[in-house]
């Protein structure tokens, strides 16, 4: 599925919409990835707020790697905070949240993943 984020600051939620444009390219159909939104009630109150926290926490850790005032060092510590919240821990398992975790840290997020042989 092909999904976006809409961050709403003021009520502390991030909900999960369709991505028209991701769905087309890759051929999903619009109609089941809004129905598996709904059907696995994925913008119930609860994983709004927890996802909101979760974006939160990444873009304070971001704005703390940029203030470093060298460019160099901050693309370096946004690179190990890839693979810090992207690769699985000892069972195979990866963080809550993964594809905000993904879409958040960008380039660093995708070169990580590639480097490392994820195909997802």
């Amino acid at each position: 599925m092909q999904f976006r984020y809409r961050f709403r600051e003021q009520e502390r939620r991030a909900s999960i919409e369709v991505d028209e444009a991701g769905c087309n390219e890759a051929g999903i159909d619009l109609g089941l990835a809004e129905r598996t939104i709904a059907e696995l009630n994925l913008n119930c109150r609860r994983l709004a707020e927890a996802r909101f926290a979760v974006y939160l926490e990444l873009e304070e850790q971001k704005q703390r790697l940029r203030e470093t005032g060298n460019l160099e060092a901050g693309r370096a510590g946004i690179r190990r905070l890839a693979a810090q919240c992207l690769d699985p821990d000892s069972q195979g398992r990866r963080l809550a949240f993964f594809t905000l975790i993904r879409e958040r840290l960008g380039r660093a997020a995708e070169e990580h993943l590639e480097a490392t042989g994820y195909s997802g």
